[in-house]
């Protein structure tokens, strides 16, 4: 059979993606680059079941315009669960040729026995993004989670600079294209997709702050991350990335807008009267409900949660011995908010304890593994984990710059593990007994390099709340892992 015909990498020049997915669909993006003089274009796009493109399953036609930057997003549905497909377009008019392939997954529908998934987090343009290379070659990946900075745009207003910026991203990039090429990704935005130290209603001088400007800024970086990422439409229309997966009765995933949904805006200092104000929010009184609702129904075994900043405490150590939190932007900026969260992992007289969650965070750049505790100096015992509630990986940055931190004990003896020095990407390792994370760290960002190593993995057993060293090594692939998208 001859191979499938060559793709135009002039035409679909940002490459393919896809994401979102569930059990009988999965969201197909890719852009079409058009002449100067085209003000619409027509794209075809095929589903197949096997990598050679024989099997055709789902067809289509979808028209593309101006109006939003020539992206292509279709939600190919009627797919079967648990089921690896492989998807290609084709520029009908406006342009012509065909796209990259690009291969799927939908989630299984039960009985789920084995996921593995990987966390990744900052990816500043204009150093190489070998980690993400690294995690597209891992075939058996059900999905990847990007935890928010996937662009960096804080110096961009306009509707163009934004667009500009995420085709930047994906047309300078190779490891990129490649990442989405292979696997599906779930998303959220965190700070960086709109402004530094972004919130609800504003973000800090000197970029902007709030009024109009700033209500001007969020609509369209937002809008910008809708059109040029493979994230499913809302169908009220609204720029809602909060949701919930279920991944086959062994995961039920929620993924958090911890940025722009509800949160209030920062203190300047862990001093500061507001900071205990029950009042302030990281999430917002509906998403709150939402989530909270679901952790205490969810029948799943494990239950995760797509954070964008650390949830857990972050106790430093001064000259002078003292213990001091200088991080208002994470959770620790807001105690009463990560409180009412723990108390719903507590139980109470009218609901039952929520055992095995695994909390997935990114924006750090630094990676810390943790427990988490309600009070790591009085509620818990770091040598045997006792007090623990849940556990947190927070993954390094894919390129990223580090963030100082000064020393960490004896106050926070409830992270197991920090790492301010390599970039790289966490791998969850999940079954109904047990989720082990491993973290891989690449040796550079400054040139291309193929080389990667398991630093550190921690394992929490079901029930148990708590991490322990996993010490056998990094875990194996799937056996039965699906034939990777060709290159053509």
């Amino acid at each position: 059979m001859p191979p499938p015909a060559a793709s135009n990498n002039t035409v679909f020049a940002h490459g393919v993606a896809s994401g979102d997915p569930l059990t009988d669909r999965v969201v197909l993006w890719t852009r079409v680059t058009v002449p100067m003089t085209a003000t619409s274009a027509s794209v075809a796009w095929r589903v197949y079941a096997d990598a050679a493109l024989t099997q055709l399953v789902r067809e289509g036609t979808v028209s593309t315009s101006s109006a939003r930057d020539f992206t292509v997003k279709v939600d190919a549905d009627g797919l079967l669960p648990g089921s690896s497909y492989y998807y290609r377009f084709e520029a009908m008019t406006g342009a012509t040729g065909l796209s990259p392939i690009g291969r799927t997954r939908t989630l299984a529908a039960s009985g789920e026995q084995h996921l593995r998934l990987a966390l990744v987090t900052c990816s500043n343009n204009g150093s190489v993004m070998n980690a993400y290379a690294r995690v597209a070659e891992r075939a058996d990946l059900d999905a990847v989670l990007h935890l928010g900075d996937y662009a960096y745009c804080d110096t961009d207003y306009t509707l163009d600079q934004y667009r500009s910026r995420h085709k930047l991203y994906k047309t300078a990039n190779a490891p990129l294209r490649e990442l989405h090429r292979q696997h599906p990704m779930i998303v959220i935005w965190d700070d960086h997709e709109t402004c530094n130290d972004a919130y609800q209603t504003g973000a800090p001088p000197p970029n902007v702050a709030s009024g109009p400007l700033w209500t001007q800024r969020r609509n369209t970086a937002t809008q910008v991350f809708f059109e040029h990422l493979p994230i499913r439409e809302n169908a009220d229309g609204s720029r809602r990335i909060y949701r919930r997966f279920a991944l086959g009765g062994l995961v039920d995933l929620f993924m958090l807008d911890g940025r722009l949904e509800g949160r209030s805006a920062q203190v300047n200092s862990q001093t500061d009267a507001a900071r205990s104000d029950p009042a302030r929010t990281m999430l917002g009184q509906v998403q709150e409900d939402w989530l909270y609702d679901g952790l205490r129904t969810s029948a799943a075994s494990w239950k995760l949660v797509g954070n964008q900043t650390m949830l857990g405490h972050l106790n430093e150590v001064t000259a002078a011995g003292a213990s001091t939190n200088n991080w208002m932007d994470q959770w620790d900026g807001y105690p009463p908010a990560r409180q009412r969260f723990y108390e719903v992992l507590k139980g109470d007289a009218m609901h039952a304890k929520v055992n095995n969650v695994v909390v997935c965070t990114g924006d750090w750049h630094n990676s810390f593994i943790m427990d988490l505790p309600e009070d790591p100096a009085s509620t818990y015992t770091g040598a045997s984990g006792a007090g623990s509630l849940a556990v947190e990986y927070v993954t390094p940055s894919i390129t990223s710059g580090f963030f100082g931190v000064s020393d960490l004990a004896p106050h926070s003896p409830h992270i197991k593990h920090h790492n301010d020095s390599a970039h790289g990407y966490q791998l969850l390792d999940i079954t109904p007994v047990r989720v082990i994370g491993e973290e891989w760290q690449v040796d550079t960002v400054s040139a291309v390099s193929t080389l990667q190593t398991l630093a550190v993995a921690f394992e929490t057993t079901s029930g148990s709340n708590r991490l322990k060293p996993y010490t056998m090594g990094a875990t194996p692939p799937k056996s039965n892992a699906p034939v990777p998208a060709p290159a053509a």
